[in-house]
């Protein structure tokens, strides 16, 4: 069986009711692949039952009950995914970061691996503690001035792509507005 067989076995999935807004991100992403899935959040305890899927931040009370064990040789960035032939599983990360990413590599790149190599659970650590653009010419450079740009959707695609980070500090006009010595174009090509 592979994994977006088992996937598509997922009956409901949950998270803790104080989850970042990723967890939920991601819950429906998975449901765009089995529509049939539903998504719910319990304040209470959350305890692994056939086609349950768990989603949670390492943080949370939820997925410290439900961690039998941590990573050995890595420090505080991981990322635990276990699922069953049934559809219930867990996926748990250190840091919200992780978790969109890994999901998207999950539904585009790994969705034909046999399900058997995460039923008993595997530990990953992401290569990167943090990772994000620089000089990002489309958000922050002078390429933000495009015509129908999409920040959202492109923020989406560097989510999906791992980045953890975006840079946010640019001027809010695409050129600077101090002007330099008389004949001086400098200051039109910097932000």
């Amino acid at each position: 069986m592979k994994i977006n067989n088992a996937i598509e076995k997922i009956e409901k999935i949950l998270f803790p009711k104080e989850s970042p807004q990723v967890v939920q991100t991601v819950a429906n992403e998975i449901k765009n692949i089995n529509t049939n899935v539903g998504i719910d959040s319990a304040s209470k305890e959350i305890t692994e039952e056939p086609g349950t899927f768990i989603v949670a931040i390492a943080d949370s009370d939820v997925a410290k009950n439900n961690l039998n064990s941590k990573p050995k040789d890595f420090s505080d960035e991981f990322i635990y995914f276990q699922i069953n032939e049934n559809g219930s599983g867990k996926l748990f990360v250190s840091h919200k970061c992780f978790l969109f990413s890994f999901v998207s590599n999950l539904l585009e790149n790994w969705s034909d691996e046999d399900v058997k190599k995460y039923e008993n659970g595997k530990w990953i650590k992401p290569a990167f503690k943090w990772q994000r653009t620089v000089f990002d010419y489309f958000l922050t450079q002078m390429g933000r001035v495009q015509r129908n740009f999409n920040k959202a959707s492109y923020i989406k695609d560097l989510a999906r792509l791992g980045f953890t980070h975006v840079e946010v500090n640019g001027l809010a006009y695409p050129m600077a507005l101090e002007s330099g010595p008389k004949g001086e174009t400098y200051p039109m090509f910097y932000t």
